[in-house]
């Protein structure tokens, strides 16, 4: 298991290593200088321009230009913003290295001594800030970050890009744009939350010799969703399994004009392993259903204008009460009816997933959730989680993390933040997940979702591993699409046919 740091915890973890496990900082700054150097002589390149600022990041660039002098033969170039006797104690034994061996550098340059000397590099590494920063970039150090940007040569940054706050994500008045984050030890909050996961390119995670006791004893509670925790998630299949062992589920949606998004959850559902899948649709869409799922089992509910009504629903509960699990509201519209509805189904004692529509009624009916014995998955996106706290987009943006644990602290949910990197959270517990692309911004993504998290709750009985599982296969099963299917062609349709492949990648071990 990965854990996500956030900045202050990680400054406790270098100051255990120190103070208890007597490992000095000159060797952590080394490790860290040979991760950066790894990733430098990836690039093939000759020429190099290191930025450093005058904390432990900029020491960390000073350890880089040594070692790139002293074992490659590659023309080094360091800025520095700032002098050597500003630097913590041990970035000042690098600098007098730095000096000893004749390294090019140039304190605080000129601004077009600087773009010049940026447009003769083909790689720039960013040392500028590092996890500590949590204040507004501006003079000097904000001319040099957009000098940089400007410059368009690829960017290393050193453990997060200069900029980005590293618990929110947030950039703060400016930050480097990366090519590539060489993050130290365990990855930093920032680089996934957005927009700080705009900046960062790839993620390279680099010991760099904290002892693992520290780290466990720095317990986040934060989680990366990567492929070994998947595989670990994966819910046993007997060899004598059947129908019922394999969990039953009861899928709630559609509205005439919307029978399409129900469709995809059923079918998701059904790639996803659930061992019985039922679903409940207005009578109005049924034939346009039953023709495409025909392994599925339906209950035709009378319409009202195209939409559930509510008096003619009694079969539909009783079905409720005899699945594992219930989903609710992928296409089901928006009106009184679908409301009371949601209320009923809220009082059976099912695990309930609840998207879309569904999430919108129950914006008007939160309290309810108080009253649940049984797990409840709600899966908003950003402008369904604003209704949901009943907060402006700029402010949940600024600080969507405290937005969503005040809300999973508030209400007995599992929690699945939709975005580029969705977040699954329970009280106490975050998961962040690290598969999906810009293929996924299709209607229906949120409905395979949603059915793929119904099928491996009705076979897992988890809620957060469900949740987890449902979420990193998604965004797996569009990443093995995308190897043969363009981004903007890419169709919910796509997406349940890569759902197999997914499951099959997260079983390797």
């Amino acid at each position: 298991m990965m854990q996500v740091m956030d900045g202050k915890r990680m400054r406790e973890a270098d100051a255990i290593a120190l103070e208890e496990y007597q490992i000095p900082t000159l060797l952590l700054m080394d490790r860290a200088a040979d991760a950066l150097m790894k990733e430098v002589l990836r690039w093939q390149v000759k020429r190099v321009c290191i930025l450093c600022g005058l904390g432990n990041n900029g020491s960390d660039g000073l350890a880089l230009a040594t070692q790139l002098q002293r074992f490659t033969d590659i023309s080094v170039s360091v800025v520095m913003l700032g002098e050597g006797n500003q630097m913590p104690a041990d970035g000042q034994v690098y600098y007098q290295i730095m000096r000893a061996l004749n390294i090019r550098s140039f304190i605080q340059p000129g601004l077009e001594d600087l773009r010049l000397l940026l447009h003769e590099s083909e790689l720039l590494v960013d040392c500028l800030f590092g996890t500590g920063l949590n204040r507004g970039i501006d003079g000097l150090f904000y001319d040099v970050i957009e000098s940089v940007n400007a410059s368009g040569k690829p960017v290393i940054s050193c453990d997060i890009p200069s900029g980005i706050h590293a618990d929110t994500g947030q950039v703060l008045g400016t930050a480097v744009k990366a090519k590539v984050t060489v993050t130290f030890q365990n990855p930093k909050l920032g680089l996934y939350l957005e927009p700080g996961s705009l900046y960062c390119g790839d993620i390279v995670i680099a010991d760099i010799g904290v002892p693992n006791v520290v780290m466990e004893r720095l317990k986040s509670g934060f989680e990366l969703l990567d492929q070994e925790l998947a595989h670990r998630l994966l819910p046993p299949r007997a060899r004598n399994a059947n129908k019922y062992t394999c969990g039953t589920a009861l899928i709630i949606g559609g509205s005439k004009g919307m029978s399409g998004a129900l469709q995809m959850c059923v079918k998701a559902c059904l790639y996803s392993g659930c061992g019985l899948t039922t679903y409940a649709a207005p009578a109005c869409i049924m034939n346009a259903l039953t023709s495409s799922l025909p392994q599925a089992m339906s209950i035709a509910v009378s319409d009202k204008q195209g939409h559930f009504d509510n008096e003619f629903c009694d079969e539909l509960f009783k079905a409720a009460q005899n699945v594992d699990v219930i989903a609710f509201g992928c296409g089901a519209g928006r009106s009184e009816d679908v409301e009371r509805i949601l209320e009923r189904l809220l009082l059976i004692d099912k695990p309930l997933i609840i998207d879309a529509d569904g999430l919108w009624a129950l914006s008007r009916r939160l309290p309810l959730l108080k009253k649940r014995r049984s797990a409840t998955i709600l899966t908003p996106h950003m402008g369904e989680m604003q209704r949901l706290c009943a907060v402006d987009k700029n402010a949940l943006q600024s600080d969507v993390l405290r937005y969503a644990f005040d809300f999973v602290n508030e209400y007995p949910v599992t929690l699945v933040l939709k975005g580029m990197r969705t977040l699954i959270l329970e009280k106490g517990r975050l998961r962040i997940n690290t598969t999906g692309n810009e293929g996924l911004a299709k209607g229906g993504s949120g409905d395979v979702l949603c059915g793929m998290i119904t099928a491996l709750m009705a076979q897992q009985k988890q809620a957060f591993d469900a949740a987890s599982l449902g979420v990193y296969l998604h965004g797996l099963a569009a990443d093995l699409q995308s190897q043969h299917t363009a981004f903007y062609a890419m169709t919910a349709n796509e997406l349940i046919q890569g759902i197999s492949d997914a499951f099959l990648a997260a079983m390797d071990e």
